[in-house]
């Protein structure tokens, strides 16, 4: 059980040093369907 916390912790530290990483991929996936959208008007 000690093991699983430790990894549960390195992959928590893992995620909080890459929240802004994150953020930005949920924001770039938030705004491809515009892009699409977009790239449909240009054709």
């Amino acid at each position: 059980m000690k093991k699983v916390s430790k990894l549960y912790r390195r992959f928590f530290e893992y995620i909080d040093r890459n929240s802004k990483h994150i953020g930005d991929f949920r924001n770039i996936s938030a705004i491809s369907p515009i892009y699409r959208f977009t790239d449909k008007k240009r054709q």
